[in-house]
């Protein structure tokens, strides 16, 4: 089970030594930024010590920094942190977390958040569960049931209420992550086939 964050979202505790960033440095009121590439080697309360792949970062005074982390197709964005170099090594840097990421989606399709019950179907077995998002590509979804901790790669059916684009029918998809939170285990599911109803009902009731 990939443990990742509340509601199956990155946080700060979710930073772990191995982990892969990419760090932009821009001079303020510069639109272009510079790019690197990174690896987390060490993680303490808000302060993660990353080693660049290549040598060359040069830091101004008025240079700022953003970090970005990759996770599941989604991008994790952290504003105005704070970088300084450690003496002991030109590829070693110190940043300084204080901010909470955006998130940006990208994904073929735009995610809409959802609320409605679900009933979902693994391998014969029913359990009930909540919508979390649901896009044209695919869907997230969370249950207290732990059937589900250990069905990552399966196919699931789910059969949502009270959403008019699908009413009275079945998606299914396969699992491409479980994740756990405070007793719920949430679900994300690409869809074997694009739904187009889904996509049109989107983009016309939701906007990013």
């Amino acid at each position: 089970i990939v443990q990742l964050g509340e509601g199956g979202f990155m946080s700060l505790r979710d930073i772990k030594p191995g982990m892969h960033l990419t760090i932009h440095i821009g001079t303020k009121g510069e639109e272009t930024t510079r790019e690197y590439k990174a690896e987390v080697k060490e993680v303490s309360d808000r302060v993660v010590l990353v080693e660049l792949k290549e040598k060359g970062l040069a830091l101004g005074e008025n240079d700022r920094c953003e970090v970005q982390f990759s996770v599941e197709n989604t991008l994790y964005v952290y504003h105005k942190v704070a970088i300084e170099s450690v003496k002991e090594s030109r590829y070693t840097f110190r940043l300084e977390i204080k901010c909470k990421p955006t998130i940006k989606n990208r994904r073929k399709y735009v995610r809409m958040p959802l609320d409605n019950s679900c009933e979902l179907m693994i391998n014969g077995t029913s359990v009930e569960a909540r919508m979390q998002n649901i896009s044209a590509g695919g869907f997230a979804i969370s249950t207290t049931s732990p059937l589900v901790a250990d069905k990552k790669g399966s196919l699931a059916s789910i059969r949502i209420s009270g959403f008019m684009p699908t009413e009275g029918e079945e998606l299914t998809g396969k699992i491409l992550r479980v994740s756990q939170y405070s007793g719920q285990y949430v679900i994300g599911a690409r869809l074997l086939q694009d739904n187009m109803k889904i996509k049109e009902y989107v983009d016309q009731n939701y906007q990013e």
